[in-house]
């Protein structure tokens, strides 16, 4: 349902470009190998690119993000590389990146290491 919830808020905010259910990105690691990650919520207009993991808990408390962070910080250049190959080269976005979630308490860490990688966080509130 919270991803549900972001999408529509990206959809009135008019991004003429948004992600289907569940929306996957292939990328190649460094080492060669491919993968792909699937994006909750992937917003596009003709600057920005907006990539967005949804977290949420059924009731209010703590939840470690700490291993979700890592996972995004190892992907961020993987993702980035393959989303402007896919536009080409000459689209060159400003990539965000955000956390959306719901009746998660975020601990200090957490918050800290968001903020190193550039990682947006937005909260119920």
């Amino acid at each position: 349902m919270l991803e549900d919830q972001v999408w529509c808020l990206f959809y009135r905010m008019g991004y003429p470009e948004l992600n289907g259910a569940r929306f996957k990105v292939k990328y190649t690691r460094q080492d060669g190998s491919s993968s792909e990650k699937q994006i909750d919520v992937f917003a596009k207009d003709d600057e920005t690119v907006i990539v967005v993991e949804c977290k949420s808990r059924e009731t209010r408390g703590r939840r470690t993000l700490q291993k979700d962070l890592h996972e995004t910080e190892s992907l961020q250049k993987p993702i980035a590389t393959a989303i402007r190959q896919h536009y080409g080269s000459q689209f060159k976005p400003k990539i965000l990146w955000a956390y959306v979630t719901n009746n998660i308490i975020w601990s200090e860490p957490d918050l800290e290491r968001a903020g190193s990688i550039n990682v947006r966080v937005i909260t119920e509130k």
